[in-house]
């Protein structure tokens, strides 16, 4: 056996500590007792007072998971053995933590008497049970006999028992029978011999419900988070005992910290050491193992809680578990997808069942809302996350919350020598540099800063690999906080300095730190005004675009929307250039969030205003502009079926454009052009969509997708033309050969013309180049290919085009109708399948063999 050092030996005892407080010992339990001794004492007190011959004040202590009750109880009956006067009148007996065996109250008094026996060591008692339950068939007798001989040892002994049953309310809902429950109350009051404590996770209806035989029976002792002192005796004696004296000094130094680790944790116990531990071994330790364990042993509980909730309280209440920071009502009703008023209500219910709490933060007129219970918070961190990378940036982001920079700072460089020497796969190391490093990159008065950088790329280099893109974000992180620190080293010069603020939001939402940079930009704006001079505006106008876009990149379309308009307030119509260029750019981020929410009219609107923003002699950057606002209005027009007034404005649109301005604002151009033509193909509009392409190919003529889409503009028009759509077709794909849109439209081509030969070579070549994204883009128009190849009597070609693209499993219907156009004899197939089977087969009779699509 190998003997334990002293530090193995205290690790043993917490994790003891954590998972089963019952087997520790009476020196280790009074050792590790730091916390809640106000409540001890009451409870002392209450047993001191407590009158020989009249019926005894029964407790229920209440309280969360992890709060500590356990601990206090077996403490409490701790306490009573070694206080002489108490000893020498009351015997504790604690049940296991656990009573499913109890359904009846004759296995009640039942289990008393085993457990009496593990009391006081005298077998007796739970051999008297055992003969009980091998003689006596009748339940209530056994009931009587259990508990008169309860009473035997108390008159023997003339103590009286104290019965500490964990989880009560579990064990009453067990005891389906109202006569048992009622019984035992009339027990508890007649007999001052035994004194019941009980616990529980929350207040349960037998305890508040009118007419049940326990209503408000008990004394309640609710357990609430730790206080401040308490919270600082723990963690002081976790420091102590794992020799890490700096997180005693750290709490000194910060006066806030401990108040933010007790709101963090909801001053838990058993989540306020595991916290402590991890930050004190690394994520990567053992500790991190043992909260995976607790959350893993307290799954089903958690489960079974979240799903007694109706759906809509369901949700309100994933979308609080999965952050840490308390949430203002309208924040839940935005991560809900909800209404104000349905959140609120929502809320009040949650709060009400002690689901959720109501929070008020100091200096905040708001009320917030967290999860009542921290633990749910780490079991959605740990059972949530979208990924490994994100559950763990979510428990860095945790412990940084709780301890802040300076307790992290311990945590860095352990976490880089365990990455080291212990057995991480690549991706492993990966991930974890990934979400560290960005901690570390904003602690800008962290002395091992650039030693931690050198490290992490040293690391990645020999671990991951020089092209991973882990080595470029330590770079990129690095170097946003690089610039952070010379912007506020600016900023501490000369508070006033807005280029300064302006650049320190650029990097915070660089970092996304949005809210930093909203802080950053408004410190700008609070004094700018739309009758400021030219430069004034074109700065505010600027912040105003770039939050606009900040705030769209977090899907808070609402805000972004408010803020890009806001900018274009600053900007007029005879402004300089580049107030006019980034009003239209501000504006057309309002029309992509307008035209996201279908609010299409709305969108006409705006982009008139940015339209006057424009001349045709305006530099390239801003004509360009003209073209991308023209062109989604183009768009706005045709949802809203105004297809004459949409060409019109892409025939508009050319005109901001010439044939010598740079190669790169054509091409963008062109694409637009051809993307608004694809359009109006699709809507029948031929000869508008010929035009826009041709205007496009007169841009650029190497852009591909223009020949493209013009070639099948062409092809559905008329017959007589299909010499020039595949010549439109073929100059698509001379320039841009490996790409199977091109390649599929001159099978299309090919195909009317009744070239199935070269049109089916053509397809089978953009399936085999094209892959899976090929066919998840065009399986419409692919089967609209591959029916008139069928019926063009080239079913066999067909077939195996289909077995070596894979397409018999995604397009099985059109497989099943070819089997059976080739003479095939097919199995029974599911209704659905067959209906459409039979429609397929149908169309392959009416389709012209040289008439594809």
């Amino acid at each position: 056996m190998v003997a334990q050092t002293p530090r193995t030996e205290h690790h043993a005892m917490v994790r003891r500590r954590l998972y089963n407080p019952a087997q520790l010992t009476p020196d280790e339990l009074k050792t590790s007792f730091v916390a809640r001794k106000d409540t001890l004492a009451e409870m002392l007190r209450l047993l001191g007072e407590q009158m020989p011959n009249r019926p005894c004040q029964h407790v229920m202590l209440l309280g969360p998971r992890g709060m500590g009750k356990t601990t206090l109880g077996l403490r409490f009956l701790h306490a009573i053995r070694e206080t002489p006067d108490l000893a020498a009148n009351w015997q504790p007996v604690p049940f296991d933590e656990e009573s499913y065996g109890v359904d009846t109250l004759a296995d009640f008094w039942i289990t008393a008497l085993q457990h009496l026996t593990g009391a006081t060591g005298q077998p007796r008692w739970a051999k008297r049970a055992a003969a009980l339950v091998e003689d006596e068939e009748d339940v209530e007798r056994i009931a009587a006999y259990a508990l008169a001989a309860l009473l035997d040892f108390c008159q023997a002994t003339r103590k009286r028992l104290v019965l500490f049953v964990e989880s009560l309310d579990v064990v009453f809902a067990q005891i389906r029978d109202k006569r048992d429950m009622h019984a035992l109350r009339a027990t508890l009051i007649e007999r001052p011999d035994i004194l019941l404590i009980g616990s529980a996770n929350a207040v349960f209806d037998g305890l508040v419900s009118r007419g049940e035989p326990f209503y408000e029976f008990f004394r309640i002792i609710a357990l609430d988070g730790l206080g401040l002192e308490d919270a600082r005796q723990i963690l002081a004696a976790i420091a102590d005992s794992e020799g890490r004296p700096e997180v005693t000094d750290t709490l000194q130094r910060d006066s806030g910290r401990l108040e933010t680790i007790c709101r963090l944790t909801g001053g838990n116990p058993r989540l306020l050491v595991l916290a402590s531990r991890v930050l004190i071994e690394s994520p990567l330790g053992r500790a991190f193992e043992d909260l995976e364990r607790l959350v893993d042993e307290q799954t089903p509980y958690f489960k079974a809680r979240i799903e007694a909730l109706p759906f809509q309280a369901r949700k309100v209440f994933h979308c609080l578990a999965d952050g840490w920071a308390p949430m203002l009502a309208k924040e839940v009703a935005r991560a809900a997808g909800l209404g104000s008023s349905h959140a609120s209500a929502q809320l009040r219910q949650l709060v009400n069942r002690g689901y959720a709490k109501e929070i008020w933060l100091p200096g905040a007129s708001r009320t917030r809302y967290e999860v009542s219970d921290r633990f749910y918070n780490i079991y959605y961190l740990l059972r949530f996350s979208r990924t490994g990378r994100d559950r763990l940036e979510r428990l860095v982001a945790f412990l940084h919350d709780l301890f802040g920079p300076a307790g992290m700072r311990k945590m860095y460089p352990a976490a880089l020598a365990r990455l080291r020497t212990e057995r991480a796969s690549t991706e492993e190391v990966s991930e974890w540099l990934d979400v560290l490093v960005h901690h570390v990159a904003r602690d800008l008065h962290y002395e091992g800063r650039d030693e931690w950088r050198r490290g992490a790329v040293d690391l990645a280099l020999n671990r991951v690999g020089a092209d991973s893109p882990v080595v470029g974000e330590i770079e990129r992180a690095f170097a946003l906080g690089d610039a952070e620190a010379i912007c506020r080293k600016i900023i501490a010069d000369r508070p006033e300095h807005a280029g300064a603020w302006v650049l320190l939001g650029i990097v915070l939402v660089q970092d996304e730190r949005i809210e930093d940079g909203i802080a950053a930009f408004e410190h700008v704006l609070k004094d700018a005004t739309p009758d400021d001079p030219p430069e004034s505006r074109s700065m505010a106008a600027g912040i105003l675009a770039y939050k606009g876009w900040a705030l769209h990149k977090q899907d808070r379309h609402e805000e972004a929307l408010a803020s890009c308009q806001r900018a274009a307030k600053y900007v007029r119509p005879d402004d300089p250039l580049m107030l006019r260029y980034t009003a239209a750019v501000a504006l057309r981020l309002s029309v992509a969030v307008l035209l996201e929410s279908d609010r299409h009219k709305e969108a006409v609107a705006v982009l008139a205003r940015a339209a006057s923003y424009f001349r045709v002699d305006d530099p390239a950057a801003l004509r360009h502009e003209a073209v991308r606002v023209l062109w989604a209005k183009g768009v706005a027009l045709s949802h809203l079926e105004q297809h004459e007034e949409s060409i019109a404005v892409w025939r508009q649109a050319s005109e901001y454009l010439r044939s010598d301005d740079p190669v790169e604002l054509r091409r963008s151009a062109s694409t637009l052009l051809a993307v608004g033509s694809r359009w109006l193909n699709f809507r029948g509009k031929f000869v508008a969509a010929e035009a826009c392409c041709r205007r496009a190919t007169e841009l650029d003529p190497l852009h591909d997708e223009s020949w493209r889409v013009l070639a099948e503009g062409i092809l559905w028009q008329e017959d007589e033309r299909l010499q020039e759509s595949e010549d439109c077709a073929r100059r698509a794909v001379e320039l841009a050969p490996n790409k199977s849109r091109a390649l599929h439209t001159l099978a299309d081509v090919l195909a009317r013309r009744g070239e199935w030969t070269q049109a089916l070579d053509q397809l089978e070549h953009a399936l085999r180049i094209g892959g899976d994204d090929f066919q998840e883009q065009k399986w419409p128009g692919l089967t609209d290919s591959l029916i008139p190849a069928v019926a063009a009597g080239h079913g066999p070609r067909v077939r195996r085009i289909m077995e070596n693209a894979g397409l018999v499993e995604s397009m099985e219907p059109l497989w099943h109708a070819i089997r059976a156009e080739l003479g095939e004899e097919l199995e029974p197939l599911p209704t659905e399948i067959m209906e459409t089977v039979i429609d397929i087969r149908q169309e392959i009779a009416s389709t012209p063999a040289s008439r594809p699509g």
